[in-house]
């Protein structure tokens, strides 16, 4: 509920008068697209000034994060070898790494184009006069966004919650005492949750609760993979029947068929409404930073965004 009160707080509205006007927008099926009005918010992150100093110390930090997953990647993918594709672990890591660096050049491309004194152009418009009420299917009449942008929210979407998945899934199901714990299990089953975690709050990509729909799709997807796998005869990697012990098609089918379904039409989604959750803390705390007259560089966002917010719900 704290979420939701510093999202109406941000907007000035009454609280009682205002939810369904607030809802109709939130919940308004061109939430489902990938369109915002402002496309800094994939660009900069909201904790820093928009100046090249500071944004320069988030651009190093891009890099790093990028460069470790990067790095062990690789390493999985050589260590793998044709069971790359077979576990959702190295999917998702190399799902994440792939967001990393698709959004680390997106990042530094604008934070050369835009802040650096050898460039320094000027920035497009972020402010766009938009509707009084839900207009389209798609929410394009107020969009600001580039194809390579589109990219890097899908990407987002999915490759977070499949990395926090991960995490949740393998020490709840799958890891046992008797596990020996190495670099890989922290790695792959715990830094790329805690990275995917730390990207939601760091940067400021929208999260749309209507988007649990594109990770449910890739949940559908796997599980039903790892059944044509089991069927067409695919062994685990240590030569067993089935590919996770949680999903063992041939001694246990019922209980496989009901993990599969529950992670994918249930499971899924959750985490898509944990991020959602951190999406509206996270922006309660910027404003109420803004309103103690700190993160300034976000006060004039702020009123663009409110006079937007208020001119479509009127």
């Amino acid at each position: 509920m704290l979420g939701w009160q510093c999202l109406h707080a941000f907007l000035g509205f009454n609280l009682k008068m205002d939810c369904r006007k607030i809802a109709c927008w939130e919940f308004h099926f061109s939430r489902v697209c990938l369109s915002h009005h402002n496309w800094k918010a994939f660009a900069y992150t909201p904790w820093l000034p928009e100046r090249f100093y500071f944004q320069l110390i988030y651009v190093v930090y891009k890099w790093l994060v990028t460069l470790f997953h990067v790095i062990y990647a690789l390493l999985t993918i050589e260590s793998a070898q044709e069971f790359i594709f077979v576990y959702l672990t190295n999917i998702g890591y190399i799902l994440f790494t792939f967001y990393l660096l698709w959004s680390t050049i997106s990042v530094t491309s604008r934070f050369i184009w835009y802040l650096s004194p050898c460039c320094k152009k000027e920035q497009p418009t972020t402010f766009i006069d938009l509707p009084s009420k839900p207009a389209g299917c798609c929410g394009w009449v107020h969009n600001t966004l580039k194809w390579y942008d589109y990219i890097q929210w899908l990407l987002f979407t999915i490759s977070i919650d499949i990395a926090f998945s991960i995490v949740v899934l393998y020490w709840a199901l799958i890891y046992r005492s008797d596990y020996p714990v190495r670099h890989w299990d922290i790695s792959l089953h715990l830094l790329n949750g805690v990275f995917a975690f730390f990207e939601v709050w760091i940067t400021r990509t929208p999260v749309r609760l209507y988007h649990f729909i594109y990770i449910m799709m890739v949940g559908i997807a796997y599980v039903s993979f790892t059944g044509i796998y089991y069927a067409a005869g695919g062994r685990g990697a240590r030569n067993t029947s089935y590919i996770y012990p949680v999903i063992d098609y041939e001694n246990e089918p019922a209980t496989a068929a009901v993990v599969s379904c529950m992670v994918a039409f249930v499971f899924l989604p959750l985490v898509q409404l944990f991020f959602y959750i951190n999406y509206l803390l996270r922006e309660g705390i910027l404003y109420g930073l803004v309103k103690k007259g700190l993160c300034k560089w976000l006060k004039k966002t702020y009123e663009q965004d409110s006079a937007v917010f208020k001119r479509r719900v009127v």
